[in-house]
């Protein structure tokens, strides 16, 4: 069975379709995204403009069309920040609904990180924990705390960097005065959360998103002279990221788009994020960072599973463990096509 996860982000939209396997595991088969920006337009406007609503309609009717293409059998779609806090966000989500035939259900930014924490908690390894981590879309941040049984705290607050850039930036390269400005009203929103997090005294920090992905492989190139062929689980540490954060902060748009690994379509919003992660840096403590490359639209997937029995996938009474197991696996980076043969070939000696 194949189930479809799109999540209409404040950034980007994003599909994800998925092979449910018969242990309850999924891998994804079709993956699509379309840059909208909605959050800028929001943040300036407090309204999705027709032009952006148009974007936004002709977009999920695309994906829909992949996902019923690639033969998903259920598509559930998720709308986060920007469309939650324009005023005009239902009046949208009803266009969606009536032109592109997808229903969307508008999720708060407690159910966003609930969500994220799902997947990130699925696709890396939260030893020693318990973990904090970080979420940095184009309207808001989540920030959750947990461990591998579950998540113990979550938090979502409106410093998205396309409401950020919107808000504080206004020349090139950003003035000192704007950088301050912003790392200012960061730090101030994110103190009172750090206060909060430091009680549960969290040995981990994880970032998600492709924001901080995008820094991720920016710091990779700089250091190891070459990105890796999966972010899953890569780190790095507060020296690794300090001089890629002058370079990003102080220079021109030009320069930035020249920095080895920059996404060119992050490039107006790069600087954003620098600043955020700085923050998080000053104000959580934090010395290193692991990345997770599973985020809300694959935690919209790992959920839409657990609501389904697990006799809809298959009949095998060892097929949870045999999930958990495969679950670890993936999360400590097996090499799987390996391991597999390996299992074959024990089973027919033994």
């Amino acid at each position: 069975m194949r189930i479809a996860a799109l999540d209409l982000g404040s950034n980007s939209f994003h599909l994800v379709v998925a092979e449910v396997h018969p242990d309850g595991s999924f891998t994804p088969t079709v993956r699509e995204k379309e840059m909208l920006r909605l959050g800028e337009v929001v943040t300036s406007t407090g309204v999705i403009t027709d032009q952006a609503a148009d974007a936004a309609v002709g977009a999920v009717r695309r994906m829909r069309k992949l996902a019923e293409a690639a033969g998903a059998a259920e598509l559930h779609a998720r709308a986060t920040s920007a469309v939650r806090t324009a005023t005009n966000g239902d009046d949208v989500v009803d266009r969606i609904e009536r032109e592109a035939g997808v229903e969307v259900d508008v999720i708060d930014g407690l159910e966003e990180a609930r969500l994220i924490f799902t997947a990130v908690r699925s696709a890396v390894v939260l030893e020693p924990s318990p973990a904090v981590c970080f979420d940095l879309g184009g309207g808001s941040l989540e920030i959750a705390v947990g461990d591998s049984s579950g998540l113990a705290f979550a938090a979502s607050e409106r410093l998205g960097v396309g409401r950020l850039t919107a808000t504080f930036v206004r020349s090139d390269p950003l003035a000192r005065e704007e950088r301050r400005a912003m790392r200012d009203h960061v730090g101030a929103v994110l103190r009172p959360i750090a206060e909060t997090v430091t009680e549960f005294e969290p040995r981990l920090a994880v970032l998600s998103s492709g924001t901080f992905e995008s820094i991720a492989t920016m710091v990779a190139i700089a250091r190891d002279g070459q990105a890796p062929g999966s972010l899953n689980q890569f780190t790095f540490t507060r020296d690794d990221f300090l001089p890629l954060y002058r370079t990003i902060t102080r220079g021109t748009h030009a320069e930035r788009r020249a920095i080895p690994g920059m996404d060119a379509k992050r490039v107006d919003l790069i600087a954003a994020g620098a600043v955020v992660l700085r923050t998080i840096l000053d104000e959580f403590g934090v010395t290193e960072f692991t990345v997770s490359d599973w985020a809300l639209r694959e935690g919209i997937v790992l959920d839409a599973i657990a609501r389904h029995d697990p006799d809809d996938w298959t009949d095998d009474p060892f097929a949870i463990r045999r999930a958990s197991v495969l679950g670890l696996a993936r999360r400590c980076s097996w090499p799987e096509a390996h391991s597999e043969h390996v299992a074959r070939l024990a089973l027919e000696i033994f």
